[in-house]
């Protein structure tokens, strides 16, 4: 669990545990399909759930970037498991792509 509770202050970016990572293990996840146990997929709920909700906008370009990359990175897991991930996660991540298209910031455009 990457959390900034859990990790060392050398993972921090701008209070973000270690971001890279967690866009490289949400990619990675984009190329499995989603899991048949129902513990497995409820817990992938959970932390794509925690992650689209949590997910803030601050002054800080820095962390606004980290964490919309992150974000980002789950709605791409969501759209990926189609039809098979949990509608209303789906329903979350559309709303949230639709509010990204309506911020003015070309950096958020571009993702």
């Amino acid at each position: 669990r990457l959390s900034k509770n859990a990790v060392t202050a050398d993972y921090l970016y701008y209070s973000t545990a270690n971001p890279w990572l967690q866009v490289r293990l949400l990619r990675l996840l984009q190329s499995f399909p989603v899991p048949a146990d129902t513990t497995h997929r409820s817990r992938l709920n959970e932390v794509l759930t925690k992650i689209i909700t949590h997910t803030e906008v601050t002054k800080s370009v820095n962390k606004n970037n980290a964490d919309h990359s992150i974000l980002f990175e789950a709605v791409n897991l969501i759209i990926k498991h189609g039809n098979d991930s949990d509608p209303q996660l789906r329903g979350q991540a559309v709303q949230l792509l639709g509010r990204f298209l309506r911020v003015k910031e070309p950096n958020i455009k571009y993702l």
